[in-house]
C-alpha cells in the first residue's frame, strides 16, 4: 500500500537506473504491463549486495494535451515492485507520481 507524504523531490538527486513504459504483453494472467513495473523489470541486478540499494521511483503520465495526468501505481503494481526490487538488490523507499491536478506527489512504498 502507498502512503502519501508531502515530501519534496530534490533536483540534484536524480539518477536513472531504468526506464519503462506501458505496453501490452502477456505475463501469466495479465496482458498489460504498467510503466512502473516495466522499469523495475529492467533494473540490472546488483551482484552480491551487502545491503539493499535504496531508491525512489518516479512515474509520470502525460495526456494527449501534454498535461500531467494521474500515474499513482495500483496496489498490485506496488506489491510486485517491492518483491522484484528486493530480489534484484534494491529497496524502493517511495514513489513520485503525477496527479490529475498536474503536480507531483510522493508516497512511501
Amino acid at each position: 500500500m502507498l502512503h502519501p507524504s508531502s515530501r519534496r523531490m530534490e533536483e540534484n538527486s536524480i539518477l536513472n537506473y531504468a526506464t519503462g513504459y506501458n505496453h501490452m504483453r502477456c505475463y501469466h494472467i495479465n496482458c498489460t504491463t504498467h510503466a512502473e513495473v516495466d522499469a523495475v523489470n529492467r533494473l540490472k541486478p546488483i551482484r552480491n549486495p551487502k545491503k539493499l540499494c535504496k531508491v525512489n521511483l518516479m512515474v509520470l503520465r502525460v495526456n494527449q494535451s501534454g498535461n500531467l495526468a494521474n500515474s499513482m501505481p495500483c496496489a498490485n503494481c506496488a506489491n510486485y515492485m517491492k518483491t522484484v526490487a528486493v530480489k534484484k538488490g534494491y529497496k524502493i523507499k517511495g514513489i513520485y507520481y503525477s496527479n490529475a491536478g498536474g503536480s507531483i506527489d510522493f508516497a512511501y512504498l
